[in-house]
């Protein structure tokens, strides 16, 4: 489900944006309203929503817009911008936030679900590439790619980058059961990114950036096959 946050104070616009999503897209989106885009920045700093996609009114201070925009793109940049705006004369550095659309207002429906629909496959796309962690600090996206290994510590795992390191309360074979196949696990507490590998011998896995992770015995033989099928469809 893709959750849509819709930052306008009009009640009208916002009643309008309800109505669509509800008649076109309830299985596939949820959408939030929010009075600004700075309250909903607020939020998003709290950790207590982390939206897909904004819809958001840019007309009355377009340059506090464009600055909360990068702002929380900063912080997540994995959300998506669509704008809003009643004045046809549309800044340059809007596109700074590199938006799906930028709807006139009044907005013509046509257009509306043009941008909602090319919104849509952007997100289910990124949604396959993309892990998705609750913990006591909010939600996070994590992509993939990011991830080189994972290491289990009790009920704790440690979910390692090449240059940052999320944490969450989960077992291994629990979170593993939401990654892809080139997702391995080569020990009994540690399990690899196969796209980030470097080496691989009977006793470790060394990884692109130098660091290494041990290969227990008992599963060399199935990280190898996994590796060679891996490598085969590439």
């Amino acid at each position: 489900m893709i959750r849509l946050a819709v930052c306008d104070g009009n009640k009208c616009i916002q009643k309008e944006i309800a109505k669509v999503v509800s008649a076109s897209y309830r299985q596939e989106m949820k959408n939030d309203i929010y009075e600004s885009l700075d309250s909903l920045t607020a939020e998003i700093s709290a950790g207590r929503t982390y939206p897909d996609l904004i819809l958001s009114d840019i007309s009355k201070d377009t340059s506090a817009s464009i600055n909360e925009s990068k702002a929380i793109r900063q912080k997540c940049p994995e959300i998506k911008f669509i704008w809003m705006s009643s004045d046809p004369d549309v800044p340059e550095e809007i596109f700074d936030t590199d938006p799906i659309y930028c709807l006139p207002k009044p907005i013509p429906l046509d257009d509306l679900k043009a941008a909602l629909n090319t919104a849509l496959v952007r997100c289910h796309q990124e949604e396959k590439d993309t892990l998705i962690l609750k913990s006591r600090n909010g939600i996070q996206k994590i992509p993939l790619a990011d991830i080189s290994y994972l290491e289990s510590d009790k009920h704790v795992i440690y979910l390692h980058g090449q240059n940052r390191q999320w944490k969450c309360y989960i077992k291994l074979d629990d979170i593993m059961e939401r990654f892809p196949s080139y997702f391995v696990r080569c020990h009994q507490s540690y399990a690899l990114n196969m796209a980030k590998l470097r080496k691989l011998t009977a006793l470790s896995a060394e990884f692109t950036d130098g660091r290494s992770v041990p290969v227990s015995r008992a599963r060399y033989k199935t990280v190898k096959e996994c590796l060679l099928h891996y490598y085969s469809f590439r």
